[in-house]
C-alpha cells in the first residue's frame, strides 16, 4: 500500500471513530503513513542526532522509527504508546511504555533520553495540553 493511499485511509477512519478509538480498533494493522518521509528524514540527518544514550520513539507506532534508527547504528531504544505498543514489541523486539498524553503530563518520563522522536501523534494532543507535553 503507498503511503498516499494509507494515510487517505486513515483520515476517514480517524473520522468515523475517533484516535482513541481508531487505534483501539485497528492497532494490529497500523502502519505510519508517512514512512518513507520519515525514514529519508532520518537517514539524511542521523549524524545530527545524540544516539549515545537512550532514545525514545514516542507515540511509537509499528516503531518504524525505532526500526530505522537500529538501522542506522542506534543501540538503546524504546517505544512509547498506548495503543499500539504491542505491535511495537512484536515488530521491533524492543521494549514499549504504554503512556499517554496525559501520563506523560501527570507523571513524565522516567530516565534521561538524549533524544526524543515523534514522528506522528503531535496532532492528536489536544492543542490546551501540547505545551505541557
Amino acid at each position: 500500500m503507498t503511503t498516499e493511499s494509507h494515510a487517505h485511509k486513515i483520515r476517514p477512519l480517524y473520522e468515523e471513530h475517533g484516535a482513541e478509538d481508531y487505534y483501539r480498533k485497528f492497532a494490529d494493522e497500523y502502519e505510519n503513513p508517512h514512512l518513507p518521509e520519515i525514514r529519508a528524514l532520518l537517514e539524511r540527518n542521523f549524524e545530527r542526532f545524540d544516539c549515545k544514550g537512550r532514545v525514545l520513539d514516542f507515540a511509537a507506532g509499528g516503531g518504524e522509527v525505532a526500526s530505522t534508527l537500529q538501522s542506522l547504528g542506534a543501540k538503546d531504544i524504546v517505544g512509547c504508546d498506548p495503543f499500539t505498543h504491542a505491535l511495537f514489541e512484536r515488530k521491533t523486539g524492543l521494549p514499549c511504555l504504554q503512556l499517554s498524553f496525559k501520563d506523560v503530563i501527570r507523571e513524565g518520563l522516567s530516565g534521561p533520553y538524549s533524544l526524543i522522536v515523534s514522528s506522528f501523534a503531535m496532532h492528536l494532543c489536544p492543542p490546551k495540553d501540547l505545551f505541557s507535553l
